[in-house]
């Protein structure tokens, strides 16, 4: 009767010590998935950081040189093509527009090529890139007082 009850105990022990580490296999699970969860969190955060940067950084270039940020300007409805201001293209010719904008309030001093601007946007906005550059320049929305390489070379 004695070996039945140790062997009893010592199975109950056994259980409970099996049942113990079940318990910590589950804690360290949730606790593996919380920092997950965090993680996540904090990547989203950081996206919304870095757009909340971007945002005050168009806002900041755009009015600088006076032009509404958030939508084509008069000027930019009269002078870009026809095709750039219809509403498929709309929203395109104005990430252009703040992208280049936000690019040259960046480094004012420095003259901003179109080969910059297109190495440094998306492949979706490379086609319309030099229209919105060209236009920019000549109204004197970027570049001003700033003269292209090639120039600074000839007058040097």
């Amino acid at each position: 009767e004695e070996e039945a009850e140790e062997e009893d105990a010592e199975e109950e022990e056994a259980e409970e010590e099996e049942a113990e580490e079940e318990d910590a296999e589950e804690e360290e699970a949730e606790e593996e998935e919380a920092e997950e969860e965090e993680e996540e969190v904090g990547e989203a955060v950081v996206e919304e950081d870095e757009d909340a940067k971007y945002a005050r950084d168009v806002e900041d270039a755009t009015r600088q040189v006076g032009l509404p940020p958030w939508e084509l300007s008069a000027l930019e409805e009269e002078m870009l093509p026809a095709a750039m201001t219809e509403t498929d293209f709309r929203g395109v010719a104005l990430d252009l527009r703040n992208a280049i904008v936000t690019m040259w309030h960046k480094s004012p001093e420095r003259y901003l090529t179109l080969r910059e601007v297109r190495g440094s946007i998306q492949n979706k906005y490379y086609f319309h890139s030099e229209r919105v550059h060209d236009f920019l320049e000549q109204f004197g929305f970027i570049n001003s007082g700033c003269l292209p390489l090639e120039q600074r070379r000839e007058t040097v």
